[in-house]
């Protein structure tokens, strides 16, 4: 097994493990990895939703204050600052859109392994 997970962490890439371990790929799969690895699969899903939730808490938080400041601008005659503004909610109307505008990739792929025969463990989303 300590071969095993030692090949498993070499395969992590930008902190997440695969979802699914091919046969083909080396590793000896154990009932007890192949559990660890849907585990973890299932955490990063998690920590994934966990992280959108926020995010979207955040943008809500965002968009009410620009929407402020739009009619504010739009008061004080600021035509061209009140577009800026609808621009910005434009923006901002998807969740995982916006974050995406920082640079941030709101459902990372899970790395993957070479797939040659049959796989084990439980990812529901699909590597790149």
């Amino acid at each position: 097994m300590q071969i095993s997970a030692a090949k498993l962490k070499l395969s992590v890439r930008n902190s997440r493990v695969p979802e699914v371990i091919p046969k083909a790929s080396g590793l000896a799969v154990t009932p007890q990895l192949a559990r660890i690895v849907a585990n973890r699969a299932a955490k990063q899903d998690q920590i994934d939703t966990a992280f959108l939730a926020e995010m979207d808490k955040l943008r809500l938080f965002y968009v009410s204050n620009v929407k402020k400041a739009m009619a504010d601008a739009e008061q004080a005659g600021q035509q061209e600052t009140a577009a800026l503004f609808r621009s910005a909610l434009s923006q901002a109307a998807d969740n995982q859109a916006w974050v995406r505008s920082f640079g941030i990739d709101p459902k990372p792929p899970a790395p993957t392994l070479p797939k040659k025969e049959s796989a084990v463990g439980g990812g529901k989303r699909g590597g790149p």
